[in-house]
C-alpha cells in the first residue's frame, strides 16, 4: 500500500512525526506532504518520504481557495498522485480540501480528520465555507475525531439534519498518542506513595502545564484556589509554559501560592508531574490535550473541561474530574473530590495511559486504511 498523508501542521509539530514513525513496518509505504510557509522555521526532521516545499505565504491564509490551489498544484508537481491508493487528510478545511481535489481528479479514496482549527476557527467564522466542507465530508470514506466530545459538538452545531445520519456512520474516534518517553518512564510505587502523601498535606500541590493564555484558562485555577482558601484548604500552584500575554499573566503570577516556570523539556517536566498531586487545565477549547495523557502516564489525576477534547475518553471520576471552564467553584470541588479519593485513583490513571501508545493507535488507523485502500470513485461523485 502507498498512502499519502496531507498534513500542513506537520512541519511545526512533532506529534504526527511520532505517529508516522510508529506505523507498522512492512504494512504500507507512507508519504507525507507537509508544505512550509515562506519565512517560517519548521522543526528539523529526518523522517523518510516527507516532502516540505515552501509554497505559500502569510497573506495566503486570508485567501482560502487561492492558498489551497497553490498547495494542490505544488503537490501535483511533486508526486505522482496516480501511484497512491489512499489519502489521509489531517484537517478538514485545509488538508481535506487538497484530498478532495486529488479524489475528484484521480478517484483516490480519502479519510479526513476534524480538529480544533476546523471547529473553533473555520466552522465558527468561515460559515460561508460550510457547504463546501459538507461536500468534503460526504465524499470521505472515514471521518476521524480525537474524542467523542468533539464529535458531539460538530454534529450538534454544524452538520445539517439531513446529513447527520449518513455522516455519523462514517465517523471513528481515535485519540492522539504520547511520546515514548512517557511510557518508558513509568513511575515506581515509591513515586505513587510520595504523591499520595503530598495529597494528604497542605498546601496541596497543583500543576498546570500549557500556554498561559485565556484559552488554557489558568486564571480559573487561581480563582478556585482562593475559594478553597476561604474554606480553610490551602493549595499551591506551579504553572509551566509559554507566556503569550504579559498583561494577562501579570496578576496571576503575583497571586499567593503561585510559582511560574518557563517551558520545559521532557525530563524536568517529568519531575514536575511526579512532585505534584493533581494536574489542572480547564481550557475553553481543546481538541485533545496531550498534557492530560502525559500526566496520566505518571499516575497523576487530571481536571479537564467538560465537553472538550479529553472528556469522554474515560468514565467520569475514574481518572479525574470534568468541569466547566468558567466555573472556579466547580474546579475547587473537583480538587477536593480527587484529594479524598486519591489512593485508588492513581493506579487507574496509570492503567488508562496505556490507551495512548502510538503503536496501538496506528494499528487502529491501519485497519481503516486496509478497508478503504484502492476503492474506486463512487458513482455520482463530482
Amino acid at each position: 500500500m502507498r498512502i499519502l498523508h496531507i498534513n500542513t501542521n506537520y512541519p511545526y509539530n512533532v506529534l504526527h512525526r511520532n505517529m508516522i514513525k510508529a506505523m507498522p513496518a512492512g504494512e504500507a509505504e507512507h508519504f507525507v506532504f507537509a508544505p512550509v510557509r515562506k519565512g517560517s522555521e519548521p522543526l528539523p526532521d529526518t523522517t523518510p518520504n516527507v516532502y516540505s516545499p515552501v509554497c505559500y505565504t502569510v497573506a495566503d491564509r486570508f485567501l482560502y481557495f487561492n492558498k489551497r490551489r497553490k498547495l494542490y498544484h505544488t503537490l501535483e508537481k511533486l508526486l505522482d498522485l496516480r501511484s497512491f491508493g489512499l489519502v489521509h487528510a489531517y484537517t478538514l478545511f485545509t488538508d481535506g480540501d487538497i484530498a478532495y481535489r486529488v479524489h475528484k481528479k484521480y478517484g483516490t479514496p480519502y479519510v479526513v480528520a476534524i480538529r480544533n482549527s476546523d471547529v473553533n476557527f473555520f466552522f465558527r467564522w468561515f460559515f460561508f465555507l460550510q457547504p463546501y466542507a459538507m461536500r468534503i465530508l460526504e465524499n470521505a470514506e472515514t471521518i476521524f475525531f480525537l474524542s467523542d466530545a468533539y464529535r458531539r459538538e460538530v454534529f450538534s452545531h454544524y452538520i445539517p439534519s439531513d446529513k447527520k445520519e449518513s455522516l455519523y456512520r462514517k465517523t471513528a474516534i481515535i485519540p492522539n498518542g504520547i511520546d515514548t518517553f512517557w511510557h518508558s518512564h513509568v513511575p515506581e510505587e515509591s513515586v505513587l506513595e510520595n504523591r499520595t502523601a503530598l495529597a494528604a498535606q497542605e498546601p496541596l500541590p497543583l500543576l498546570f502545564a500549557g500556554t498561559l493564555d485565556r484559552n488554557k484558562n489558568p486564571r480559573a485555577i487561581v480563582e478556585a484556589m482562593a475559594i478553597l482558601e476561604k474554606r480553610g484548604v490551602k493549595t499551591r500552584l506551579t504553572m509551566v509554559g509559554k507566556i503569550k500575554s504579559k498583561r494577562y499573566t501579570e496578576r496571576l503570577l503575583q497571586a499567593p501560592g503561585v510559582t511560574y516556570h518557563e517551558p520545559m523539556t521532557q525530563a524536568p517536566l517529568l519531575e514536575q508531574y511526579r512532585s505534584h498531586a493533581i494536574f489542572v487545565m480547564p481550557s475553553y477549547h481543546e481538541t485533545f490535550g496531550l498534557v492530560y495523557a502525559e500526566a496520566l502516564s505518571q499516575g497523576m489525576p487530571v481536571i479537564y473541561t467538560r465537553g472538550q477534547g479529553f472528556d469522554g475518553h474515560f468514565p467520569e471520576g475514574s481518572i479525574g474530574k470534568a468541569v466547566e471552564a468558567d466555573c472556579p467553584e466547580e474546579i475547587a470541588e473537583a480538587i477536593l473530590t480527587i484529594r479524598d479519593a486519591f489512593p485508588s485513583i492513581q493506579h487507574r490513571c496509570l492503567a488508562a495511559s496505556q490507551r495512548f501508545y502510538w503503536e496501538k493507535i496506528d494499528m487502529a488507523y491501519m485497519e481503516i486504511y486496509k478497508k478503504t485502500y484502492g476503492k474506486s470513485i463512487r458513482e455520482g461523485d463530482e
